[in-house]
């Protein structure tokens, strides 16, 4: 059973996501008026479907949470790259900043254009259900990737490991660090992505079952943004003067938490090992704190594994293959359900530079 907090100055959570498909179809037993008209209709959707299908036979189009941050640049390397190696014509696009209605214009104007692929890291995962209806519709496959929508019609979803089971060994982590005990704060990219969202609950969860004398006393979100994080990182050192842990779930999170903490040690405010930061990161953001020892570990995956992934399982839906039949170099794949999972990696000081990926 689990067990609740006894103390709670400060918390920012998003609830479950609704899910709402409503079907139905009805068939008479006698012809009517109607039922040329629905001839008609079924013949003109075949044709378009027909027509879909043949003009985008070899395009895809993923869309990221958004452009421009070397998260998604490497995403786009790993998927340009199985693009290329199966012979795909691959646009990768997605919004300046993590807009969902943009995704949806940009994803129906890929439909429009013709595609047999499509790729979506929802920035809300309910937000895009009505637009992978249409793609289906369309008799186009959709694959999540990175971040799920889980109650739409997507095809499948590709991502490193259960966002449930990533929640919880972040959890163990800080915790750990944290000797069980004391005030921790979460840093969050997003409170309505499905995987900031799955990962920060399932956290939280499994912190008040096995650690009620740690104390989540915030949760503070940065929309994807490095400064915003790293203001976010200087608002809780100075609202929780004796905050013992600060967990990060996304690539920004983390690092600019460990900057703030980092700049507060040479400042003189705080020790080294006062605040223990942990999360999700990358090597490139993550190397300078751990090498620095304000970060001991950091939760990872490869990015350009996402993206080639997510091309590949779209590759072998267009092509009538099974999951368990694509073969990747150096890729280990493993199949639950709809979820594709790609694996990932502990980063520490002693292995940090043996990784050279986003």
């Amino acid at each position: 059973m689990r067990k609740r907090r006894n103390k709670v100055l400060a918390i920012v959570l998003c609830g479950g996501l609704m899910a709402g498909i409503l079907s139905g179809c009805g068939v008479g037993q006698e012809a009517s008026q109607d039922t040329a008209p629905a001839a008609e209709e079924t013949a003109d959707a075949a044709k378009e479907n027909a027509e879909q299908g043949e003009a985008g036979g070899k395009s895809l189009f993923l869309c990221p949470k958004c452009v421009g941050y070397d998260y998604w640049t490497s995403c786009e390397t790993g998927a340009k790259a199985a693009a290329d190696e199966l012979g795909y014509d691959l646009t990768f696009n997605g919004p300046a900043a993590t807009d969902s209605a943009q995704q949806i214009t940009m994803m129906e104007d890929a439909m429009t254009q013709g595609i047999a692929g499509l790729g979506i890291s929802a920035n809300d995962a309910d937000a895009v259900i009505d637009t992978i209806a249409t793609a289906k519709e369309k008799g186009i496959y959709t694959v999540a990737f990175d971040s799920d929508s889980p109650n739409s019609d997507r095809d499948y979803c590709v991502i490193p490991e259960s966002d449930a089971a990533m929640g919880e060994q972040l959890a163990e982590m800080i915790a750990q660090e944290m000797g069980g005990e004391g005030k921790l704060a979460f840093m969050v990219a997003s409170l309505s992505a499905e995987n900031q969202v799955s990962k920060f609950e399932a956290a939280e969860a499994y912190i008040h079952e096995n650690y009620p004398d740690i104390e989540i006393v915030a949760t503070l979100c940065s929309d994807d943004e490095n400064e915003h994080a790293y203001e976010n990182a200087q608002t809780l050192l100075s609202t929780y003067p004796d905050l013992k842990g600060i967990l990060g779930f996304a690539g920004a999170e983390a690092p600019q938490a460990a900057a703030a903490v980092g700049q507060a040690i040479d400042n003189g405010d705080l020790e080294m090992g006062q605040i223990c930061v942990t999360g999700i990161g990358f090597p490139s953001q993550c190397r300078e704190g751990l090498k620095g020892g304000v970060l001991k570990q950091i939760l990872s995956w490869n990015p350009q594994e996402t993206g080639k992934v997510t091309v590949y399982v779209l590759d072998a839906l267009l092509n009538g293959k099974t999951i368990e039949e694509i073969e990747i170099d150096g890729i280990e794949l493993r199949l639950d359900g709809s979820y594709v999972y790609h694996g990932c990696v502990l980063l520490t000081p002693e292995n940090v530079d043996d990784y050279n990926y986003a």
